[in-house]
């Protein structure tokens, strides 16, 4: 709605305000109490503020944030909330994360379709398995490994 940025200002650390369109600002989550709910990226777009979270405290994040804008349509701000699963985050890091990272993907295009090494020089942080997974439509799925074969 129209107080969007009004109201996630409340509850986001980064400045709304100083954003265009197309913007990503990295922000924390804050409850009524100032304390940190969750770390988020947030973009705007022409119509919403999307807000991609870490995932460590979703259902809390999505529990406060949904009975917040409740509390606040009721004194009439115009905004609304939707909890989506249309977007992922893959976060790498560590000196040879864009090399697991381009080896990974190499091996994704090649058509294998399962990504693992078995002899990787890679520490153990820093090797990953993704997988395609079939369902209603194919997806990719990355598993952060203890220890690779």
């Amino acid at each position: 709605g129209a107080d969007r940025e009004f109201v996630a200002d409340q509850f986001l650390t980064c400045n709304l305000r100083a954003m265009r369109i197309g913007d990503v600002q990295y922000a924390c989550v804050l409850d009524s109490k100032g304390l940190i709910l969750d770390d988020a990226f947030v973009y705007l777009t022409h119509d919403a503020v999307e807000i991609l979270t870490s995932g460590y405290h979703s259902r809390q994040t999505i529990d406060y944030l949904g009975h917040y804008v409740v509390y606040v349509r009721r004194t009439g701000a115009d905004v609304a909330f939707e909890e989506s699963h249309r977007t992922a985050a893959v976060a790498l890091q560590g000196p040879r994360s864009c090399e697991a990272l381009a080896r990974a993907l190499d091996r994704l295009t090649s058509g294998s379709g399962t990504i693992a090494s078995s002899s990787t020089s890679l520490p153990p942080s820093q090797q990953f398995r993704l997988e395609t997974v079939e369902e209603e439509s194919q997806e990719v799925r990355a598993d952060v490994l203890e220890e690779m074969p």
